[in-house]
């Protein structure tokens, strides 16, 4: 989602790049032929020696919002950037740009911000010239989070929304954090750490109200309360492969997710796209191929 993005920005700015990819005919169908696709996989060392040697910069974009059989949140936010990190090292490469995720820090009570941060430690102590960007919620065409949401307001006369609805997100459009990505390359904003999010702070009331309005349907909600979800969460869990909720999700959709200083506007030469406009891009179809740019 984030990363096809990002490719098809750093290609229109003239960039040469290679992508770590599963498959690279699928790759190359979805970005374009020319696309230097690399086969591997954060878990494999050799596929990631292959892929660094002879690149200048690495946008590690690697991560998971929920477990599977497989793919742990240690494995993959821990392990995976260990790897990553030493496969650019080994390669000598000179730039490392990292996205975690914002609540990131070390008394986290969820594990998916426990294991962003020790990537993130692993990332400060790793000798390398890095940055390092904690974006808020990221949405747009192809995104989980909006999808989902979006299936149970066109099924449901009622929208069940987990929890009290009114913790905060700084939702950012897809094009506006991939030109974040692109400006965190820049040699100046070497060895800093920058929290990411769009223009608007949005409850989460507010947000399931937005994408109503953008798919045109006028919804009630009901609110269900986290201690009556979180058993079934569990549940969800153990028996099936792909849970609509986790208990790790619950966790987080209850604590806001807002930037303490929003260092987007100072990556991006573009206004940063509102909710309402975004959210109206993603379900109409009209998404536009890289509306924002770097600094």
């Amino acid at each position: 989602f984030i990363g096809s993005n990002l490719v098809r920005l750093l290609k229109a700015d003239g960039k040469a790049v290679r992508a770590l990819v599963r498959d690279a005919e699928k790759a190359r169908r979805i970005l374009g032929p020319e696309v230097d696709a690399a086969v591997g996989d954060v878990s494999d060392r050799d596929s990631l020696s292959r892929a660094a040697e002879g690149v200048d910069t690495i946008i590690h974009l690697v991560g998971i919002i929920r477990e599977a059989r497989g793919a742990t949140f240690e494995g993959i936010h821990v392990r995976g950037t260990e790897n990553i990190l030493a496969a650019a090292v080994r390669a000598g490469v000179r730039r490392f740009v990292f996205q975690s995720a914002l609540g990131t820090r070390p008394n986290a009570a969820a594990r998916y911000h426990q294991t962003k941060w020790r990537a993130e430690e692993l990332v400060r102590a790793s000798g390398l010239s890095w940055t390092i960007l904690r974006p808020s919620l990221v949405y747009g065409p192809g995104d989980d989070f909006t999808a989902r949401l979006a299936d149970v307001i066109r099924l449901s006369p009622a929208v069940p929304v987990l929890g009290s609805g009114k913790s905060r997100f700084q939702p950012i459009y897809v094009h506006d954090m991939t030109a974040c990505l692109a400006g965190a390359t820049d040699d100046a904003h070497a060895g800093r750490t920058f929290e990411i999010g769009g223009p608007d702070v949005l409850t989460l009331d507010q947000i399931v109200e937005e994408i109503a309005q953008a798919l045109g349907r006028r919804r009630s909600f009901v609110h269900v309360p986290f201690p009556f979800v979180r058993p079934a969460a569990r549940l969800f869990e153990i028996f099936l492969p792909s849970p609509p909720v986790t208990v790790d999700q619950l966790t987080m959709l209850g604590e806001d997710n807002v930037c303490a200083e929003n260092a987007a506007p100072s990556l991006v030469a573009t206004p940063l796209v509102p909710f309402r406009d975004g959210i109206r891009r993603v379900f109409s179809g009209s998404a536009g191929e890289i509306p924002a740019s770097p600094v």
